[in-house]
């Protein structure tokens, strides 16, 4: 009678932030299509331009491992004469399945929904299985008061590896939360296939299975679950040798999906990566919006914006940290020093390289971090954080409010 209680609430939950989400992503569909001066609508039934994933599946499908023919709209890697997509390869793997069930590609909008609601809906439920209040709230302020807006309305080639990376590792969080790691190796794998940086993360969720083994074995080491458990790393391995085996198929090394093969980084001094762009791009991450001479909103488009405005559930953080750290009320120190530390890392690969991203609004790359860092946010603080609460709701307001009209303005090329 219980579970069915706590399952009816988190239905009624679920159907509050589905609510939500199709209100805001309604308003995106509405004004693209209405408003727009060069045909960017975005509902989800709509052919996708930039869809160099089906391309890639098509590609499988038809026995050949390169696209066959340049797409000069497209970032594709050049290697050997050969032009071939430059991202990691896992949501190929989704259109590759549907391509041979259904010998139909056109899936990019509808996956990019799907992926946002289960996305969404394991958010409920790792908050349920956290005993978290306020799950809702939660679950608004980090799927639509947040740069994942603007990634997650359509399906676009850049965006959907975004997407899909942020719904799989929520969904590793929670699987790791209730103590099955096998699944939340599997779907950590496969966001690392979206987003190669993902990988740091793995001594994060290690340690958050361990603790959960070790609290219901307080007599075992980590010798006996590594001894008793190994069956979870299988379908890792699968997955990890799959994409080992592509990159090395077609770029003959194991690690190389692509990207150092596009044009933009083999023409580039220094490549893609290198420490030296560190500089510019932390200023990046801080630069504002500005207003023209005639009055006009302008704002870059290129290497991103400040990220507490389009992701003020960074604020957030840093404030929970700091009332409760002084308060010493912060749970699980070394879940916290342990995620500072893997964010400072993975900060500092995003800022050594190249770029921030090309055509976007808000500051995209930094989203790969929210899953994470939403998890350390409502695992460490108290239950009861209803003195520091209402200062969320001016945030919550603010981050969706600037998030739908930029996502408007940016696709409708109004600024």
């Amino acid at each position: 009678m219980e579970n069915r209680k706590k399952n009816e609430v988190i239905a009624k939950q679920c159907m509050l932030v589905l609510l939500g989400l199709f209100a805001v992503y309604g308003v995106i569909w509405v004004a693209t299509d209405v408003w727009s001066s060069n045909g960017a609508s975005m509902w989800p039934w709509n052919p996708i331009w930039y869809n160099s994933y089906t391309l890639q599946a098509q590609a499988w499908l038809d026995g050949r491992l390169d696209l066959g023919q340049n797409y000069t709209y497209l970032e594709l890697a050049i290697y050997n004469g050969k032009y071939f997509v430059s991202f990691p390869p896992f949501p190929s793997f989704i259109f590759f399945i549907l391509g041979l069930i259904f010998r139909y590609f056109n899936f990019d909008g509808f996956i990019a929904l799907l992926s946002t609601i289960i996305g969404a809906f394991y958010v409920v439920k790792l908050l349920n299985q956290l005993n978290k209040k306020h799950v809702v709230f939660w679950t608004l302020f980090l799927m639509i008061a947040s740069n994942l807006v603007f990634v997650s309305c359509n399906g676009w080639v850049w965006f959907i590896a975004q997407n899909l990376c942020f719904t799989l590792s929520i969904m590793a969080l929670y699987y790791a939360t209730k103590g099955s790691g096998g699944r939340a190796f599997f779907y950590w794998a496969c966001s690392v296939g979206c987003r190669p940086f993902q990988a740091i993360y793995f001594p994060f969720l290690f340690y958050i299975i361990y603790t959960g083994w070790k609290n219901e074995h307080p007599k075992e080491n980590l010798w006996m679950l590594v001894k008793s458990k190994f069956y979870w790393s299988i379908p890792t391995l699968v997955i990890a040798g799959i994409y080992m085996w592509l990159n090395y198929a077609r770029f003959g090394n194991i690690a190389e999906f692509g990207h150092n093969y596009l044009p933009e980084f083999t023409e580039a001094a220094k490549g893609q990566f290198d420490f030296s762009y560190i500089l510019d791009n932390w200023k990046n991450m801080f630069r504002l919006f500005t207003v023209g001479a005639d009055g006009t909103w302008e704002y870059p488009k290129f290497n991103g914006i400040a990220i507490p405005v389009c992701m003020p559930i960074f604020i957030t953080y840093g404030v929970y940290l700091i009332y409760y750290g002084r308060k010493k009320q912060l749970k699980d120190h070394i879940l916290i020093y342990m995620h500072l530390l893997l964010m400072v890392i993975q900060t500092l690969s995003i800022l050594s390289h190249k770029t921030l991203g090309g055509w976007q609004f808000g500051n995209r790359y930094f989203i790969d971090l929210l899953p994470f860092l939403f998890y350390v946010l409502i695992k460490t603080t108290p239950e009861d954080d209803s003195k520091v609460f209402r200062f969320q709701i001016p945030l919550l307001v603010f981050g969706i409010i600037i998030n739908v009209i930029g996502t408007i303005a940016t696709y409708n090329y109004w600024v």
